[in-house]
């Protein structure tokens, strides 16, 4: 009995990814144009994926959502070669993932002018076709809405960037003016204290003379006539 694999829809990935369809489906293209991963088809040519894949894409995601619109594919393939050649992903190149071959003949070999002129003035295929043209035009919308959303996230995280700079530029000029000013005021309260113990000794030692003055002349020997007039 042959093992059968569960394969995930494009439709399912880009749920589990958490971004829109074009943006997955722009991914695998980038990635298959880098020559870096390519992913399976299904017999009628519809991209089917395995958890492998889901891994790679989500690697992808993380970097584009870090880095923005400077996270090319171009830069992360290198990072992706380097995952695979530590064994944390698997890589899948062409030959592992050929284009599947149609064996039908062309559309337009099972038809001859006639049916295919009344197949295209036809309400049914018209109704498809303006289907398909909206269906398109809202995927270019969703890409374009993708990378205006990239574009504006961008510029917000550099706002962010510029302001953060500008104030941890102002706080560590606030605090060396800070530091300054204290510097100053302390130099000031030292000098302050300096004059005023000088002046405190000068003061202390006048004191110290006068007494001493004093005490010498209480000490000195009086003369007969002192001793006589008690002066």
């Amino acid at each position: 009995m042959a093992l059968e694999v569960d394969y995930i829809t494009h439709g399912d990935a880009h749920e589990r990814l958490g971004v829109p369809a074009t943006t997955l489906r722009g991914w695998v293209n980038a990635l298959e144009k880098v020559g870096v991963h390519y992913v399976l088809r299904s017999s009628r040519g519809d991209r089917i994926y395995e958890e492998s894949d889901i891994k790679i894409f989500t690697i992808v995601r993380d970097i584009k959502d870090e880095h923005g619109m400077k996270a090319q594919m171009r830069d992360i393939k290198y990072m992706l070669m380097e995952k695979d050649a530590n064994g944390e992903i698997k890589l899948r190149t062409r030959e592992e993932a050929p284009i599947p071959e149609n064996d039908e003949k062309p559309f337009n070999e099972l038809l001859n002018n006639e049916d295919i002129q009344d197949l295209m003035n036809s309400d049914r295929v018209k109704q498809f076709v303006s289907i398909i043209i909206a269906e398109t035009q809202k995927n270019l919308r969703e890409d374009l809405i993708d990378e205006v959303r990239e574009s504006v996230r961008e510029e917000v995280r550099e706002e962010v960037r510029r302001e953060f700079e500008a104030s941890r530029k102002a706080i560590k000029l606030d605090f060396e003016e800070y530091n300054k000013k204290a510097e100053e005021e302390l130099q000031e309260l030292r000098k302050t204290l300096e004059e005023s113990s000088r002046a405190s000794r000068e003061s202390i030692e006048s004191m110290n003379k006068e007494m001493k003055a004093q005490l010498d002349e209480s000490n000195k020997p009086k003369s007969w006539w002192q001793k006589l007039t008690g002066k």
